[in-house]
């Protein structure tokens, strides 16, 4: 009796099901730039035909006709209160909510200073933003008074690009490296 139980214990142990998710599925894309997970359990991916949630069952996909400016999706960051941030491949920033997806005002403010599309993004907190673009600098804005500075060398067209990468880490101060 005593083996039979062993027996049958040991041979019940956990396993991982692993499931490859196509087209066929439902994401845009096979190609996918960037994924994360939301606080609700959603799987998020950044592809290029948009931007697609996974509840778990089934995926809903957001597009052009949704409200972006493009499909080409290269990053997604998760911020506070659960906004999903959508980078797009040509410049634009974005950002889901709700249900609804918004454009930034910071896309049509930074789009003369010919800013190449965002990398990274950290929420400094109480409004404070900065923003790591593809090339060089970064930009700093505030969703409460809606400003925001460009930092970049000024040098001339010969300077090889400097990105920036950020990092960011709450320490419950607000500071950032």
């Amino acid at each position: 009796l005593w083996l039979l139980l062993l027996g049958s214990v040991c041979g019940y142990g956990q396993f991982s099901v692993l499931k490859n998710f196509t087209v066929n599925d439902g994401l845009p894309s096979s190609r996918i730039y960037d994924m994360l997970q939301d606080s609700i359990g959603h799987i998020w991916f950044a592809t290029e035909n948009g931007i697609s949630r996974f509840d778990g069952y089934e995926f809903r996909n957001y597009t052009t006709d949704d409200g972006l400016s493009s499909n080409s999706i290269v990053q997604i960051q998760l911020g506070k209160n659960n906004r999903i941030w959508i980078f797009l491949y040509e410049g634009g920033l974005y950002f889901f909510e709700n249900d609804s997806i918004y454009k930034h005002w910071l896309t049509d403010s930074i789009k003369e200073k010919h800013v190449p599309f965002f990398m990274k993004m950290c929420d400094a907190g109480q409004g404070d933003y900065y923003l790591s673009p593809l090339t060089r600098g970064f930009v700093s804005f505030n969703e409460n008074t809606q400003t925001f500075q460009y930092f970049h060398n000024s040098g001339n067209n010969n300077d090889k690009p400097q990105p920036i990468t950020l990092f960011y880490t709450d320490d419950g101060e607000g500071n950032f490296i």
